[in-house]
């Protein structure tokens, strides 16, 4: 029951960003609208936005909400990140990751540069001690220094989650996984 109860709980955090409410208004456009996406953050230090189809659910051990960017419970490092809350997944298993410091160097910056995340600039601390899964890295720029700038500066923009936009008939429920005993 718990473990059911667990995967409910993670696959609607997951997908909080892609829905769009029943009986919204109309808009000039038929495409949807995208709800702001919180930072996914696995075992307190991976930035995973974009690239949490890799985790095995049965090794997910618990999930957080941060619902605001300066919450006292949000720990220290995390604090600044995201405007739009954090989910804190702690994660039993590997999660291939890389440092800011290879990431930056394999796209042809040199030291010292800075790191920006959607539009958020990390701190020495962020940017020694997180780390990011490729997959979350939706895109990537490295602006060099310059005679105004001391330091060369990454910018990287987060995957977004991708939106299922197959028309359904209203009231169409989706169920996602295996049905086990």
């Amino acid at each position: 029951m718990q473990t059911h109860l667990f995967r409910l709980l993670l696959i609607s955090c997951l997908h909080a960003c892609a829905l769009v409410s029943y009986g919204q208004a109309a808009s000039a456009s038929n495409a949807p609208k995208r709800i702001p996406e919180p930072l996914c953050i696995v075992n307190s230090t991976i930035i995973a936005n974009g690239g949490m189809s890799g985790l095995d659910v049965t090794k997910l051990k618990s999930v957080v909400v941060y619902k605001s960017n300066d919450d006292q419970d949000t720990p220290a490092l995390l604090r600044g990140l995201a405007s739009t809350g954090i989910i804190a997944i702690t994660y039993d298993g590997k999660v291939g990751s890389t440092s800011f410091a290879r990431l930056g160097r394999q796209h042809g910056a040199k030291s010292p540069f800075r790191v920006v995340i959607n539009g958020q600039l990390l701190d020495g601390a962020q940017q020694k001690t997180l780390r990011i899964i490729p997959e979350a890295v939706g895109q990537l720029q490295v602006i060099p220094a310059s005679a105004t700038t001391s330091q060369a500066l990454v910018t990287i923009q987060l995957a977004k989650a991708k939106l299922d936009t197959t028309k359904r008939p209203p009231g169409t429920i989706m169920i996602r996984g295996v049905a086990q005993k």
